[in-house]
């Protein structure tokens, strides 16, 4: 997992398990990191419309859904923070230096 800086991308997170993308279909977010295999990959997937409809928004599993929620924020902010510290470095980096006037790179929003 990681960031775009001026059109550089650096990956600085490794995540062996785990779940890539739930908040942003969940909460209906564009993802302002990168995900990238570096091995071999099996998995599982569901599509958004059955996502949404059936699991989230179903009012028979309201609690169950509400849980959901929970944890899926729970993991998201985990994983972000760690991600947009190394971000912030390397954007003050880019900031001290006379050859930069410009920094191009797309910054993670609270969902309000």
């Amino acid at each position: 997992m990681g960031y775009s800086i001026n059109k550089n991308d650096t990956y600085c997170a490794k995540f062996m398990t785990g779940v890539i993308g739930d908040y942003e279909v969940t909460y209906n977010q564009r993802s302002s990191f990168h995900y990238r295999a570096f091995t071999e990959c099996h998995c599982f997937f569901i599509r958004k419309r059955n996502w949404l409809n059936d699991v989230i928004n179903n009012s028979d599993h309201n609690e169950i859904a509400e849980l959901f929620k929970q944890k899926i924020i729970k993991a998201d902010y985990k994983r972000t923070a760690m991600i947009e510290k190394y971000k912030r470095a390397e954007m003050e980096h880019y900031a001290t230096r006379h050859d930069y006037q410009k920094i191009s790179a797309v910054t993670y929003m609270e969902n309000s």
